[in-house]
């Protein structure tokens, strides 16, 4: 076992060793799905790269699942909103979940999404005409990227917006954001607070 990693430097091997891996259960809603599945894992892979980067943290997709529950009242997404979805989301997901994505495609006004910081749960509205064209490259589109970004972000513990234009953290998220934007901000606080937000990503009851 230790020949194998004989090439590897020691820096390397702990750091892989204390890479924290969030585990997602997506729900693709079955009403209104996103059809187009493989843009959302290259989504994902893409976020999880750019987090590994800047803070030794991956995302790790464990079910990917049609899901009938998603109530297309998009008036008011308040914490009731949030707290219904954990009561139904169980019978979907692992309970070595981390955090629950949901999809739709159903048109609403609040394009890109929402996340409920207590429940561990975000919804994305994904438009086909988004994902259809996404490829990751700096002549793809960002916004799908950015958006995820902005979510966990709130989910890992930024409450507030940020109002510098160029931060994804910035509401709303800008459509020509480049993918890889981060700010000085967002990675201090994923660097300082990583090992304390959850442990093992899971939101402390308060």
């Amino acid at each position: 076992m230790f020949r194998e990693y004989a090439h590897v430097p020691s820096s390397e091997i702990a750091r892989l060793a204390s890479k924290q891996t969030i585990r997602l259960c997506i729900l693709n809603d079955s009403v209104y799905p996103v059809f187009n599945i493989s843009s959302m894992r290259s989504v994902v892979h893409e976020v999880s790269n750019q987090l590994d980067s800047v803070a030794n943290i991956e995302l790790r997709i464990i079910d990917i699942k049609l899901y009938p529950y998603v109530y297309h009242n998009y008036d008011s997404l308040d914490q009731r909103y949030g707290d219904m979805q954990a009561r139904l989301v169980g019978a979907f997901c692992s309970p070595r979940t981390d955090i629950v994505i949901i999809l739709t495609s159903k048109w609403t006004s609040r394009y890109g999404g929402y996340a409920w910081p207590r429940n561990d749960i975000i919804i994305l509205f994904y438009f086909e005409s988004v994902l259809n064209g996404y490829l990751v490259d700096v002549n793809g589109d960002t916004y799908p990227i950015n958006v995820l970004k902005h979510e966990l972000g709130h989910i890992f513990g930024i409450e507030r917006h940020s109002e510098d234009s160029t931060s994804f953290m910035h509401d709303p998220v800008f459509t020509g954001l480049p993918a890889d934007a981060w700010n000085h901000s967002e990675v201090s606080f994923l660097r300082t607070r990583r090992k304390t937000i959850f442990g093992g990503w899971r939101r402390p009851s308060s």
